[in-house]
């Protein structure tokens, strides 16, 4: 039977304060250690293409900064004109491409596991919230996505209710910030089939839980891989 070097993508999405880094970061070293190569890789989006743009819709909205309902509302209706709105997301789809060419499908190409922390699907959320879609309109957007990025391997979401996060993350803008971003993360991973981890209990314990999932997501590829 013809084997190939391992290539996984895995991917660690959820809102602000679940410990999406410290997890990503904890496999890693932990599959490094059993000699499995792989690399860890920061995939939020980053304006690079649209950086202009986008800088300039942060100096409109910058006297709303402080306040997050004024400030969401503001954005919306700016994203809402419909030759911005489209302007600005296919511009963000090439730019987005682009880095994942770049940051997940070259080190992909080496073989070994690629650990995304926070993959397209936060960048979605994001998007759908500043432009006020309900679900179809999510729907039709994360379509998008998955047309030019490789879906994951495996989708570990951590949860974790809005108002422990608040509590954790200091520098969130607003409890209703983390509400809509919930909700619409466990949409997702119920139409991605995605692994929900809870993120209130002990970190070794999420470690744990997260790193068996990717375990049973390896050997479910074996047959398919060898290793060095």
């Amino acid at each position: 039977m013809h084997h190939r070097k391992i290539r996984l993508l895995i991917a660690i999405s959820g809102m602000d304060g679940t410990g999406k880094t410290t997890l990503a970061l904890s496999l890693t070293k932990a599959l490094n250690r059993r000699g499995i190569p792989v690399k860890y890789v920061w995939t939020r989006f980053e304006p690079w293409l649209v950086s202009i743009p986008w800088r300039m819709m942060q100096l409109v909205l910058k006297k709303n900064k402080m306040h997050y309902s004024n400030y969401s509302l503001s954005k919306r209706s700016l994203l809402r004109a419909p030759f911005f709105s489209n302007l600005f997301l296919y511009s963000l789809l090439i730019d987005y491409w682009i880095q994942i060419q770049i940051k997940v499908n070259l080190p992909l190409k080496f073989g070994g596991i690629v650990i995304c922390d926070r993959y397209f699907y936060d960048t979605l959320v994001d998007l759908a919230i500043d432009m006020g879609y309900v679900w179809p309109q999510t729907n039709e957007l994360l379509g998008k996505f998955r047309s030019l990025i490789p879906s994951p391997d495996l989708i570990i979401i951590l949860d974790l209710s809005a108002e422990e996060a608040f509590r954790r993350k200091t520098d969130t803008p607003s409890l209703g910030y983390l509400l809509e971003r919930r909700d619409l993360f466990l949409s997702l991973g119920s139409k991605l089939n995605a692994v929900i981890v809870s993120a209130d209990v002990d970190k070794a314990e999420i470690h744990a839980l997260a790193l068996k999932h990717m375990e049973d997501c390896i050997d479910r590829n074996k047959s398919h891989f060898r290793y060095g």
